[in-house]
């Protein structure tokens, strides 16, 4: 009785520790940080798409759901954690870098971004029993990020982003027309297609940043012999940052003599217009939660099958926006900048995912795990706090688009490693179909990686990733059509992390 009074005592010290840091992490990361372009891609956005999170389930490809290999394991079945024998303390880092090489009209430029952060650091507590096995554990993953981006510069002679300002569902809406700034007699319409239209030059860069992480509590035993349930409650956290400078100018002298602005005040000014500027920013937090709960049973010792369950997640996101228009013209005179800025809060629900998968577990060293995960995504929700009855016609026109728009998919992850003694080398493979029916093609994302025993408490792992795919970028959406860009992505990950076995 004795030991088992202070087995419960260090179970509640280490997880009191445990959720101040953590918490404490959490509240730092959204205070530290502070969307506008709220649509149906949030969904897509807000939803991991990195197999693993720490080294070892990195390089495993994220195939955890029936196997164990490591922490990072809890966020795929946290009934996998039950079949783990020692207690151990673990964190890593990660280095993440894109690239994206970007093809419009006579423009193709490259744009590398990256950053170094925490990947993930926990703990595992196996709890001393007299039969079976019991674990609790907690910790933080970093399982996604947003970067994107890409510049462009050249001569466009099909279309100019002020096309894109007579859609109401533009910011530039409010500030070009209903400042008066283009608002001409016979309607809407772009200043330069006040005569013939005959090209204007671009000069862009458009970048998004920020990352997901997530808190995750669990717990698992041996609830009859050889058989592990669990069950876990994770938050979801993170930041998003979108920025887009976007400049036209007629370079080639082409409009002179034929275009005016008309001032709020009613005045008129011709004159040549020499260039449009704008300036798009968006920041966002969100927090979210879901619960998971799942289940693994070896069939053999060296076989395991494993099921789990994961709720819908609803994320609030919290979004400032700013917008800037200025026009300026061949005698130095200007228009702007005018400005709009401002913040919305809503809701994004994304669907829940059952999980399936089936392990060789250390079978003379040898170790193949499979798992599949399927996402119901056209059950995904956009909804708005407080809504106005715009709000809510605009959030049912987004989630109507979802259900017509975005797949049901199964995700499917394998990995394999073989022990050899203080080495143990390891590979994976990640399939991750395309969501949308409208635009994107499906990631493949390839992984391996070393776990050294450098003695019976220290591990040191490593593991990297590498994908390749082709991308359509959307510039801009006027009423009629859109200015699209082909893109090529590359994205490289190298994770790195200790493990103390105590």
């Amino acid at each position: 009785m004795e030991r088992r009074l202070r087995s419960a005592k260090t179970i509640f010290a280490l997880t009191s520790v445990c959720v101040w840091v953590f918490t404490t992490v959490i509240f730092s990361i959204l205070l530290s940080t502070t969307l506008h372009a709220q649509n149906r891609y949030d969904v897509l956005r807000y939803v991991t798409t990195m197999p693993g999170s720490d080294a070892v389930s990195t390089a495993f490809g994220g195939a955890t759901t029936a196997f164990a290999p490591s922490l990072g394991a809890s966020i795929d079945n946290p009934a996998a954690m039950g079949m783990i024998k020692s207690s151990e303390f673990s964190f890593g880092v990660n280095n993440r870098r894109i690239s994206e090489q970007t093809n419009f009209y006579q423009s193709d430029l490259s744009l590398l971004q990256g950053t170094l952060s925490l990947s993930d650091a926990g703990f595992i507590y196996v709890v001393p029993t007299v039969q079976g096995n019991m674990v609790f554990g907690g910790g933080y993953v970093r399982n996604t990020d947003f970067f994107r981006g890409h510049q462009i510069y050249g001569f466009n002679p099909d279309n100019t982003i002020t096309d894109s300002f007579s859609n109401s569902n533009s910011p530039y809406y409010d500030l070009a027309f209903r400042k008066a700034y283009f608002d001409f007699d016979d309607g809407d319409y772009s200043i330069l297609r006040f005569a013939d239209f005959v090209g204007i030059n671009q000069d862009a860069e458009q970048t998004e940043a920020g990352q997901m992480g997530e808190l995750n509590f669990y717990g698992a035993f041996e609830a009859a012999k050889n058989l592990f349930v669990g069950a876990s409650v994770s938050v979801p956290f993170g930041f998003y940052r979108y920025r887009r400078y976007w400049l036209e100018e007629d370079i080639k002298g082409d409009y002179w003599g034929e275009f005016y602005a008309s001032y709020p005040n009613g005045d008129k000014f011709y004159d040549d217009v020499r260039d449009i500027y704008t300036v798009d920013e968006i920041d966002a937090t969100i927090a979210g939660w879901y619960a998971r709960v799942g289940v693994v049973y070896k069939v053999q010792p060296w076989l395991n099958v494993g099921a789990s369950f994961r709720t819908r997640t609803t994320m609030a996101v919290r979004e400032e926006y700013f917008s800037s228009l200025e026009m300026n013209f061949d005698n130095g005179d200007f228009v702007g900048p005018e400005q709009l800025e401002g913040n919305v809060n809503y809701r994004v629900k994304n669907p829940g995912r059952i999980n399936v998968g089936a392990a060789i577990d250390n079978l003379n060293g040898f170790s193949l795990s499979g798992s599949a995960e399927y996402a119901a995504f056209s059950t995904a929700e956009l909804r708005f706090a407080n809504p106005n009855a715009d709000d809510i016609s605009y959030a049912r026109s987004q989630n109507r688009e979802i259900q017509r728009e975005f797949n049901d998919v199964w995700n499917l992850k394998l990995g394999a490693g073989y022990d050899v003694g203080l080495v143990t080398p390891m590979i994976g493979f990640a399939h991750y179909p395309a969501v949308s029916k409208d635009f994107g093609n499906d990631i493949n994302i390839y992984s391996g990686g070393v776990q050294l025993k450098l003695n019976q408490e220290l591990h040191v792992n490593i593991a990297g990733t590498y994908s390749r795919f082709d991308d359509v970028q959307t510039m801009y959406q006027s009423i009629n059509e859109s200015a699209n860009a082909n893109t090529t992505v590359q994205r490289v990950q190298i994770v790195g992390g200790l493990v103390f076995k105590f």
